[in-house]
């Protein structure tokens, strides 16, 4: 049978109800932006049928999301001609999937189509509703709730997508179980993650490839609202990009309240961007702000014949083997007066060693010469180690002339690089130019340990150069503690 129409389902839609907010209890109001989702969702091409089969939405914070999706759900259940037809609204929380059922519920009950209660036609149960007419289901699932069995649905709305991290059981199965429908349809809806890798990330980074013609992809369809990451977090262009509701759904005084909680150091930068600018972020913007990290990038060159010291750090399988290193330069930065200051900051510069193929070990050739290519270079004064995976190379090193000095990654070392690297960013004292120490940035995380926070990786992706960056600079930084006259700004 032929799929459902988007006129249809925007018709539908209007029939129903808004439950919460200020639009409470009135018809359902379709904003510019929701429906041009909606035709491009339900699109057809010239053989009648669907055209998206899968398709990314993703959106900052209060943009009525929750209300889209089960006024859609609902509509779909109306409109969809398949008999037996299993409309299923997922979420990783069984209390994030109930607030679209409840908020479907009370659609329901206050509806009506073409004059006639909504609840005349669709029977409102405990855990989902059912059409009779169509012997169509809808209904929830979670990933931590009971394990699901025998689903078979035709389309699926799968709410807070980034809330899935790296797990894809309930995907899976959800994909797997569509596999019996001639028309699937499969919708994620969303807030950026917290951290750019999972699930949700590669189907945002497919949107991308898909936009920009890279991979070409017909049945996928990527719909996302992103402040402008260049942007300032109390710019309202920035508000403007990633909010199509602001004004109607979303009050420009509200986000301006929040702007004064950043300030006042109430809500943390990096949860403003990514709920309320829809921006991916990742741990590490937890404590250091983004605005500090992009002040330290920029072209440099670190002098032939400087001091530098280097760290080393890698698991050596199925890794990377990072290398970072660290010279020590007087520079003028800006002090908490507004005017320049004297101050000695950190360039640090990286470089990835990669296994040839995937779960091979890396060459410890290729890094050995690597480093006597640096010595040529610069003057070494010590060469950093983790003596937990490096001793024999340590070693090897120290026979060829090389100055090596254990940093074991013990929660106390760890702990103090990273307060250090942190200080340092903060004062706007590290400078830095590599695309590895951007991607590896992305794969960083930090960890709560009872000593304070540290630098840890992540369960994917690979982080030790940056790792190895923290490591050379609390060699050479470190010393400084916490006394606020030897750094220009008060951390």
């Amino acid at each position: 049978m032929p799929a459902s129409d988007a006129d249809e389902v925007l018709w539908v839609i209007r029939q129903l109800v808004h439950t919460k907010g200020k639009y409470a209890g009135t018809p359902f109001r379709l904003f510019d932006f929701q429906e041009d989702f909606v035709r491009q969702l339900l699109a057809k091409n010239r053989a009648g049928r669907r055209k998206v089969t899968r398709a990314l939405y993703g959106i900052a914070r209060k943009n009525g999301k929750t209300e889209l999706i089960a006024a859609l759900a609902i509509a779909l259940m109306i409109c969809e001609r398949e008999r037996g037809g299993e409309i299923v609204a997922a979420a990783a929380k069984r209390d994030q999937a109930r607030l679209i059922l409840e908020a479907a519920k009370r659609m329901v009950w206050w509806s009506k189509i073409n004059g006639q209660p909504l609840e005349k036609f669709i029977t409102v149960r405990r855990d989902g509703l059912y059409l009779p007419e169509l012997d169509t289901v809808w209904k929830i699932v979670s990933a931590d709730g009971e394990k699901e069995h025998g689903l078979n649905p035709s389309i699926v709305l799968f709410d807070e997508y980034h809330a899935q991290g790296d797990k894809t059981d309930l995907t899976d199965a959800l994909d797997t179980a569509q596999a019996a429908r001639e028309e699937p349809l499969f919708i994620m809806l969303t807030t950026a993650g917290p951290q750019r890798r999972g699930v949700c990330f590669n189907e945002y980074k497919h949107a991308q490839a898909v936009q920009t013609g890279t991979i070409n992809d017909p049945n996928f369809l990527g719909v996302w609202y992103e402040a402008d990451s260049d942007l300032e977090i109390d710019d309202e262009r920035s508000w403007e990009q990633a909010n199509p509701g602001l004004d109607t759904i979303v009050q420009r005084d509200y986000l301006r309240a929040q702007i004064k909680k950043v300030e006042s150091g109430r809500l943390s930068e990096y949860t403003f961007r990514r709920l309320h600018r829809n921006e991916w972020t990742n741990a590490l913007e937890r404590f250091i702000p983004q605005s500090k990290w992009k002040a330290g990038y920029g072209k440099f060159d670190i002098a032939p014949g400087a001091e530098i010291t280097v760290a080393l750090d890698a698991a050596l399988k199925r890794d990377t083997f990072g290398v970072a290193w660290v010279a020590r330069q007087q520079a003028w930065v800006e002090g908490e007066s507004g005017l320049s200051v004297p101050a000695d900051v950190a360039l640090v510069r990286v470089r990835a060693f990669t296994p040839e193929e995937e779960g091979e070990y890396i060459d410890l050739e290729d890094v050995r010469l690597f480093l006597h290519g640096l010595a040529g270079m610069y003057k070494v004064k010590k060469v950093l180690y983790d003596p937990a995976y490096m001793t024999l190379f340590a070693q090897q090193l120290t026979e060829a002339g090389f100055e090596c000095e254990p940093f074991p990654q013990s929660p106390e070392r760890m702990t103090a690089a990273t307060e250090t690297f942190q200080r340092l960013i903060l004062s706007e004292r590290h400078r830095w130019f590599d695309a590895d120490y951007d991607e590896q940035l992305a794969s960083t995380g930090i960890r709560q340990t009872d000593r304070g926070i540290r630098i840890s990786k992540s369960k994917s992706g690979r982080n030790d150069c940056v790792v190895a960056a923290a490591m050379a600079v609390q060699d050479e930084f470190g010393d400084e503690g916490n006394d606020q006259e030897d750094f220009a700004y008060a951390i």
